[in-house]
């Protein structure tokens, strides 16, 4: 059997994998890979791959090729806002392989940077999110801030346009962050999908360090009224093709913990 996990960075697929290959464990682990090819030849033993759709301001996207009747796909998507929160708290404290963190590249903008973050996290409604966003992913991926919402808007239409279409193939299925985080019935669904129990139990081993708190709607702490103004148009579009709440309601009295 061949099983692609699919999804943008920081929307489960890592919590996911862990758990696939925790079924398989004789399985074949491919993590992340630039492009993946699935021929139509059977396999000489179970394949196991996570990819991630879209890619950084500058790199092109990751492609990949797979066969419908012989791949099982499993696409994930998540609340952008959270989404969003989870990217810049994790590029900021760990950084990726194609772009290491900030304390490392450029330490003046990451203490600053730092520094906004825990002023937020002790006055969540004084410190707007956005321009954290912009400092952060500008000085990153040496682009400007028209070009970074241009890069976002167009990564998110490329990932949904993607996942669609992986997901209307016969072995395609979607399955929500917010329902995986929940386990339970979202669990079984895909246990079924894939004809195999998956562990209930979240044992990342050696992904440990991707895996930051698995909760859904902190957006709302994080958000200010002026951060649903900035992101609202970036974001929207996104909210509407996964079918989310489209209000932007905001917690009364927010709340960050510093441990997530």
């Amino acid at each position: 059997m061949r099983i692609i996990i699919l999804g943008q960075p920081r929307t489960g697929t890592t919590a996911l994998f862990a758990r696939c290959c925790a079924a398989w464990p004789a399985a074949q682990h491919v993590f992340e890979p630039q492009s993946y090819i699935a021929t139509s030849k059977p396999c000489d033993t179970d394949v196991i791959v996570k990819m991630l759709v879209g890619a950084l301001p500058g790199q092109k996207p990751a492609y990949f090729w797979a066969c419908p009747d012989s791949t099982h796909v499993i696409c994930l998507c998540r609340d952008p806002r959270d989404q969003l929160v989870s990217a810049i708290l994790f590029l900021l404290h760990w950084g990726t392989p194609v772009s290491p963190s900030l304390a490392l590249t450029q330490p003046g903008y990451w203490k600053m940077c730092l520094t906004y973050l825990q002023a937020k996290e002790h006055q969540p409604q004084a410190y707007p999110l956005w321009p954290l966003f912009e400092t952060l992913f500008t000085r990153r991926f040496h682009c400007d801030v028209p070009a970074l919402h241009a890069w976002y808007v167009n990564n998110q239409e490329h990932s949904i346009t993607t996942i669609r279409l992986m997901c209307a193939w016969p072995h395609g299925h979607l399955i929500r962050y917010e329902d995986l985080m929940r386990e339970g019935l979202t669990l079984h669904e895909a246990a079924s999908h894939l004809g195999r129990p998956l562990p209930a139990a979240l044992v990342l081993g050696q992904y440990r360090s991707v895996f930051r708190a698995g909760t859904a709607g902190a957006w709302r702490h994080w958000f200010t009224p002026e951060d649903v103004t900035y992101f609202a148009p970036l974001i929207t579009p996104t909210l509407t093709a996964w079918n989310y709440d489209l209000a932007w309601t905001l917690a009364e009295t927010p709340f960050i913990n510093p441990e997530t």
